[in-house]
């Protein structure tokens, strides 16, 4: 493991790309800046990006990129090269999860009229939309090029079938269950799944989805938020507490 950026802000969101290179943003004060890591030296890409935009995803060779704006509820495919859209589309809604693999982008989105989250496919080389009847997706990770692992609220771990738009129950070992509860993200790559809790990450083969191992351990206080895989490298954002909480009960001093 080696650190990209130091804790002096919030970094978040960060994406090993090739060569190399990393990707990683930081958020101080409600304002997002954008930077890649090329040589050991730092460069801001934020007008690149823009400050009300969010890397969310990128694919299994961190050629492209996934971003979301806020302020206008656009989804963009990003070339990871030189950081221009290839495509776009306006989501219904405010997203935070995506993940690519092929020509298709699985994405959660919170549709802004009833605040429930909302699973769509979006297919880059056309037109077509399909969105999924799947209750409250909560975390998405592709399992082949046309399969999707779903973690839902009210399922197990659920299997999408991208084409059909058909699910069914993926059965998993009594420990992916009880993490089931705990799980704060998932991304995959080609042989992978990872699952991530606050301070765990599980690996798991998906030739045989039934050996769970204990990939990480994070040190105490290190808390994860988000993860990405790309080829042979696990992107890791995590939030640093550098002390804890406290409570001080304090009388007022009786009058003499």
């Amino acid at each position: 493991m080696s650190y990209i950026a130091t804790a002096n802000k919030h970094e978040d969101d960060v994406v090993a790309l090739p060569n190399n290179d990393v990707y990683f943003a930081d958020l101080e004060y409600y304002k997002r800046q954008h930077w890649l890591r090329k040589n050991n030296q730092y460069i801001d890409i934020t007008d690149k990006i823009g400050e009300d935009t969010t890397i969310i995803s990128a694919n299994n060779d961190s050629s492209q990129l996934v971003s979301f704006n806020k302020s206008n509820q656009k989804l963009s495919l990003l070339n990871a090269n030189d950081f221009s859209e290839v495509k776009h589309w306006t989501l219904p809604g405010n997203s935070k999860l995506a993940a690519v693999r092929g020509n298709k982008i699985a994405v959660i989105f919170t549709e802004l009229s009833n605040q429930q989250n909302q699973l769509m496919i979006l297919h880059t080389n056309s037109d077509q939309v399909v969105k999924s009847t799947i209750d409250t997706p909560l975390a998405i990770a592709w399992y082949d090029d046309n399969q999707l692992i779903v973690h839902s609220k009210y399922g197990k771990y659920l299997l999408l079938d991208s084409d059909s738009n058909t699910y069914s129950e993926l059965i998993t070992p009594d420990k992916l269950i009880e993490l089931k509860p705990s799980i704060i993200t998932m991304t995959s790559n080609h042989h992978s799944l990872y699952i991530a809790t606050n301070n765990e990450i599980y690996s798991i083969d998906l030739a045989n989805i039934q050996n769970v191992d204990l990939a990480m351990k994070m040190r105490p206080l290190h808390y994860i938020t988000h993860i990405n895989a790309s080829n042979d490298k696990l992107a890791i954002s995590l939030l640093t507490a550098n002390s804890q909480n406290s409570i001080e009960l304090y009388t007022k001093k009786s009058a003499e």
